[in-house]
């Protein structure tokens, strides 16, 4: 049955230049500030993944995606997490039995990733890889700076030192990200579009159901 997504438009882009100019202004020390929700969550976080490996579902919904690389990945734990309280406590019929490497929490992305970071340095885990599974895109211009290319959270996510793998049906958003990535940490970016076999989130599935394309782009380790 066919879905009826309307695929990104832009109502203005803004140039490479721009982008590079506001990426390269952000710093981990400039933006490692105090943050009682973040100090929160690094207690959570340290008790349910001290001395793991982890693989960081980042905006997992309702947490379909989270669950789906827990069930690939059963020697590395998922951390799935989502600002959204219904989305994180929808009754959906997958939680029912869900696996014991799999942990979803509620909480803001902007306190999750400083505190990953912190936790990391600490040498209390291991970030493996991130996933960034179709992201709002901020397609107006007065959004840019909320797209995660664009934003100060850049440093943590790259911060991790791991492997990053985007999806999005905007290819625009996925091209950015890679002129960012490759201008202000030097690393390999390789996109591609492809055609799902399973659908890791209901956003897959509904943008491929409306006859979208849809693009991948993984983000080197660092080295």
């Amino acid at each position: 049955m066919k879905s009826s997504s309307k695929p990104v438009t832009a109502s203005s882009y803004v140039s490479d230049e721009y982008l590079i100019a506001i990426a390269s202004k952000f710093s981990l020390e400039n933006y490692r500030r105090p943050s009682e929700e973040k100090d929160k969550i690094k207690i959570v976080l340290k008790e349910k993944l001290c001395g793991k490996d982890v693989i960081f579902d980042t905006g997992c919904g309702v947490g379909v995606s989270s669950y789906l690389l827990a069930l690939e990945n059963p020697d590395k734990v998922v951390l799935g997490v989502d600002k959204s309280v219904s989305r994180i406590e929808r009754k959906n019929t997958f939680k029912q039995s869900l696996p014991g490497n799999l942990v979803l929490i509620q909480a803001d992305l902007q306190d999750v990733w400083p505190a990953l970071y912190e936790l990391q340095e600490q040498g209390a885990l291991k970030v493996c890889k991130q996933y960034i599974l179709y992201p709002n895109p901020w397609p107006k211009l007065k959004g840019v700076k909320r797209r995660w290319y664009a934003n100060p959270m850049l440093s943590f996510i790259l911060g991790l030192n791991c492997e990053i793998e985007i999806r999005s049906n905007w290819k625009k958003y996925l091209e950015d990200f890679s002129t960012v990535v490759q201008h202000i940490a030097k690393r390999e970016c390789a996109m591609e579009e492809f055609v799902p076999k399973g659908f890791l989130t209901p956003f897959e599935r509904k943008y491929h159901l409306s006859s979208q394309s849809l693009y991948k782009l993984n983000i080197s380790g660092e080295k």
